[in-house]
């Protein structure tokens, strides 16, 4: 008997999948988070570019400058810089309208100049003064006073005082206003010649006095 031995194809089978690219699957949490880190960079060049060429030139202390001192034109600097409008800087383009003023509070040298920093008269001026005068919260409120006000302090009696008569009382102009803390008073300072700002001081520290507000009508 005779034996047939088969031999095995050798003619390669094709895999059907063969060939075909795998299909990417696109995550749209990852789409998302790309949008946003993109956007993210854009936002951020934006704001450094807009920080880089948005700045202004400001005017700047070089020198000390006590306060109620004339400020001269080497006492200012320019700086270029990107300042917060909050802080208002002066421009230097104001320079010539700031020299000549006289400063409104102690100036360092490296700070910014500002619209309040300089004035043009100062208080009090020669030959005038400043005096104090408390008020409790009950005649501070009373009165309503304003800085510019004229008022009077007239002399109030002794307690069981009989003939008051013409009281004496000094004319004054309210200069600056401010309250404390602690008690709620308002203290008022007041301007007047300095040749009364002695008495005046001596008859409110007794505490026998009174303000008066005059008419605000010029």
């Amino acid at each position: 008997m005779t034996s047939t031995t088969t031999r095995p194809s050798t003619t390669p089978v094709e895999d059907p999948h063969a060939g075909t690219p795998p299909k990417l699957v696109r995550r749209p949490i990852a789409i998302a988070a790309g949008a946003v880190v993109a956007l993210a960079g854009g936002l951020g060049a934006g704001w450094l570019w807009n920080t880089l060429t948005n700045v202004d030139e400001i005017l700047v202390l070089v020198d000390d400058v006590p306060r109620g001192s004339v400020i001269e034109a080497g006492d200012l600097g320019v700086a270029t810089l990107n300042a917060d409008p909050l802080l208002k800087p002066v421009p230097a383009s104001s320079r010539d309208d700031v020299v000549g003023k006289r400063a409104a509070v102690d100036l360092s040298a490296g700070s910014l100049l500002t619209p309040t920093s300089t004035t043009d008269e100062m208080r009090p001026a020669a030959g005038r003064s400043l005096v104090p005068i408390e008020l409790t919260p009950a005649q501070a409120t009373g009165l309503g006073l304003q800085v510019g006000d004229a008022v009077k302090v007239v002399d109030t009696p002794e307690a069981r005082a009989e003939n008051v008569g013409n009281p004496a009382s000094t004319s004054a102009l309210v200069a600056l206003i401010g309250v404390t803390e602690r008690t709620g008073a308002t203290v008022v300072s007041l301007e007047v010649p300095s040749t009364e700002a002695g008495v005046l001081a001596a008859r409110i520290a007794t505490g026998n006095v009174a303000l008066v507000l005059e008419s605000r009508e010029r």
